[in-house]
């Protein structure tokens, strides 16, 4: 679906206004909005960062996952090594 949005953003744009016009005004123009500045973002799949997003976004989350092992250890917890990730997932979804 992102791939598609990338590729054809106006076709997605007329299906999310067609969506949109039974909701109110007042939310309808916010969803509007949301969707044309989330296809702007897209744009970088086409400009050839894809993979230097996907290292750092790699590179700050297995940061982030041993530094919560170290915070974990740092408190005399002996676990393995996957809760520190587990952790940050926790995390993120708080």
């Amino acid at each position: 679906m992102l791939v598609g949005f990338s590729r054809r953003p106006e076709a997605f744009l007329r299906f999310t206004e067609r969506a949109c016009r039974r909701l109110p005004r007042r939310v309808a123009v916010p969803v509007g909005n949301l969707v044309r500045s989330f296809g702007q973002g897209l744009t970088s799949w086409e400009s050839g960062h894809m993979l230097a997003i996907l290292g750092w976004s790699l590179a700050i989350w297995v940061t982030a996952g041993l530094g919560n092992l170290v915070m974990l250890t740092a408190f005399d917890l002996r676990l393995p090594l996957f809760a520190g990730f587990f952790l940050l997932v926790v995390q993120s979804f708080g």
